[in-house]
């Protein structure tokens, strides 16, 4: 998972080659444990490398695979990951303001 932010970033990528290949690495790291908080760190980095526009969009797409991990895997969760991520969440109302807002 050292590569989260650049695997995110080929998920907007305009080559369908390359979109697939990062959405198959995150479905595989998705199961592990830890996952749902190091996109949540991911989201709260202040200081994550490029420009401003390239770090709010890796940081949506972080807030969006989040929730769909956690709606996937919500239950199979590592219980102390469970308790975690309500705390992480809670800390920071950037979490909350980076999500998408549907229309």
């Amino acid at each position: 998972m050292a590569d989260l932010q650049a695997t995110l970033r080929q998920t907007m990528n305009p080559d369908r080659a390359a979109r697939a290949a990062a959405e198959a690495q995150l479905e595989a790291w998705e199961t592990h444990p830890g996952f749902t908080i190091k996109l949540l760190e991911l989201i709260q980095a202040a200081n994550a490398p490029g420009t401003p526009a390239e770090v709010v969009a890796v940081q949506q797409a972080a807030s969006v695979y989040f929730k769909n991990t956690v709606k996937r895997w919500w239950n199979p969760i590592d219980e102390p990951e469970k308790a975690y991520v309500p705390a992480l969440i809670s800390c920071d109302p950037r979490v909350t303001s980076l999500a998408p807002r549907s229309q």
